[in-house]
């Protein structure tokens, strides 16, 4: 797995906007990169970036049901995560480091 920093991956998508456009039969009047990365966003990026819901009504009544339990029960279940995480209590970088 490699790891792609956000300048990275941001003229990634600047290249691969100035490469789809570069002929010019897609769209025309794309000109300038600016102009080629705007038509990408709204025709391609924005159309995507809505919140998918892909959980059922059952699923959502469910995991208000345990939503409420866990608020209910919040210290009793910290007590028993930390009873046997391994990690308990300790203090790393100013922040508790709990893990099993």
């Amino acid at each position: 797995m490699k790891i792609v920093l956000q300048r990275q991956f941001f003229e990634a998508v600047a290249r691969a906007a100035f490469v789809k456009y570069a002929s010019g039969i897609d769209a025309d009047n794309l000109q300038t990169l600016s102009s080629k990365l705007e038509h990408a966003f709204r025709t391609n990026f924005t159309a995507l970036a809505i919140k998918n819901k892909s959980k059922t009504v059952e699923d959502e009544k469910a995991f208000r049901l345990a939503e409420k339990v866990f608020e209910e029960y919040s210290d009793q279940l910290g007590q028993v995560f930390n009873y046997f995480s391994k990690k308990s209590g300790h203090l790393h970088n100013g922040r508790s480091d709990v893990t099993l």
